[in-house]
């Protein structure tokens, strides 16, 4: 019967015990973990308890699993041995046990928009400065708490048109009355101008409309250009279907429940005359509805208002502004 020979390896368990957690790494991330220029991971979580691993644009699902196998961490100790004659003895030391792993299952697919609806404040206008004192989270904060990439967390606050207030200190989701306040301002000032928002508009106009912004906040105007525009060179031009659908869907949110001819009248009133061709209401399928029997329609699945209450006009400030583009028509 055979023996097997060679050198013990001394092996013990320290007394203090450390605390580590151990990860499963997909070989996608092993790999960019060991190119020449890794990136940086960030470990987030929401306030529920949602956890994730970020890279600058994607996000992995974190999922702890319970393991059956007694997992130590070990590293090299070095121990006396027994006697007047100090003789070191090289071995190994086990300074901490895993009981669980941390697996990566996949990509997260959620989307970060609704992370920020109920993030963020809703701000509706320059009415409530007082109010909004009190209130509000830094745009760091907030997206400290979404467990999602930066880079995803930035488009669905573009898409919201989200913005910061008070130095970066807090930021705020405007609420569909602000947005078409801003709208309404902008289009005001660019008639005052003769800067026609149909076309492509250079960046030194877009600049000297949000610096006469008076009715509403600077950044808000800027949130709601970013939303809509696209920069070519030094221009910016805003995207048409885009700029309709925002436009008509807030007016929507903002009336909740009115008549279809009086909606679309506003909804034109709104928006520059090159454009009126181009409004449907097949743009907002999905966030109105009809009412049974009338020639009403509401915002989907807002509660139905009494029979004596009309919907007013919405906030939009000097009507038919967009007549004034006829000057710059040919422009």
């Amino acid at each position: 019967m055979s023996t097997q020979g060679g050198t013990e390896i001394p092996f013990g368990v320290s007394a203090d015990q450390s605390r580590f957690r151990l990860m499963e790494l997909p070989p996608e991330l092993v790999s960019l973990l060991a190119s020449p220029h890794p990136p940086v991971l960030q470990f987030k979580s929401s306030p529920s308890g949602v956890a994730a691993l970020c890279l600058p644009d994607k996000t992995f699902q974190l999922r702890q699993v319970q393991t059956s196998n007694s997992v130590h961490i070990v590293q090299p100790d070095v121990s006396e041995s027994g006697g007047e004659e100090f003789i070191p003895q090289h071995g190994i030391a086990a300074i901490a046990q895993c009981t669980s792993v941390l697996e990566i299952p996949g990509i997260m697919s959620e989307s970060a928009l609704s992370y920020l609806k109920t993030t963020l404040p809703v701000y509706s206008g320059v009415t409530e400065q007082q109010s909004l004192s009190s209130q509000g989270l830094s745009r760091r904060k907030a997206y400290d708490d979404i467990p999602l990439s930066n880079a995803e967390v930035d488009d669905a606050w573009k898409e919201v048109c989200a913005f910061e207030l008070d130095d970066g200190r807090k930021c705020y989701q405007p609420s569909a009355k602000a947005i078409l306040r801003t709208w309404t301002e902008l289009g005001s000032l660019a008639a005052i101008e003769k800067i026609n928002l149909a076309k492509a508009i250079p960046l030194h106009s877009v600049k000297k409309m949000l610096d006469s912004m008076e009715d509403c906040p600077r950044s808000l105007g800027q949130a709601l250009l970013d939303n809509l525009a696209t920069p070519v060179n030094d221009h910016i031009s805003l995207d048409m279907n885009r700029t309709l659908t925002l436009i008509g869907s807030s007016l929507i949110e903002d009336l909740e429940e009115f008549g279809r001819s009086d909606f679309m009248a506003q909804w034109k009133a709104l928006v520059p005359d090159q454009w009126v061709s181009g409004v449907s209401i097949d743009l907002l399928a999905d966030v109105w509805e009809p009412m049974t029997g009338t020639n009403t329609i509401r915002l989907r699945n807002a509660p139905s208002k009494t029979s004596s209450s009309k919907a007013e006009p919405a906030a939009t400030g000097k009507r038919k502004w967009h007549e004034k583009f006829k000057q710059a028509r040919n422009k």
